[in-house]
């Protein structure tokens, strides 16, 4: 799914905002959401 937003031109930042993880220990967290928390510090 990523792979193909990003072929329509999205931005990373965008497709993070789109998807969210669906197993595991992230369950219905969204990517890159540590990355941005830690810029914020």
């Amino acid at each position: 799914m990523a792979l193909h937003l990003r072929e329509q031109e999205m931005s990373l930042r965008d497709i993070a905002k789109r998807l969210v993880i669906t197993t595991g220990t992230k369950k219905g967290q969204h990517p890159l959401t540590r990355h941005r928390h830690a810029h914020a510090a």
